[in-house]
């Protein structure tokens, strides 16, 4: 439930930067949200990063 109230902050358009476990830093813009997940276009070209 923490996350989720956490994941509302966030609004789409926004830049956001995170690091996966065993993954290097990705930086990107916050394209989707719902309840669980956050999708990001990651800027590497890596195509869209799902964020739990």
């Amino acid at each position: 439930m923490r996350a989720h109230a956490e994941m509302l902050e966030f609004r789409i358009g926004d830049r956001v930067t995170f690091e996966p476990p065993r993954h290097r830093r990705l930086e990107g813009t916050l394209t989707r949200y719902n309840k669980k997940t956050v999708t990001v276009i990651t800027d590497d070209g890596g195509g869209p990063a799902f964020v739990l």
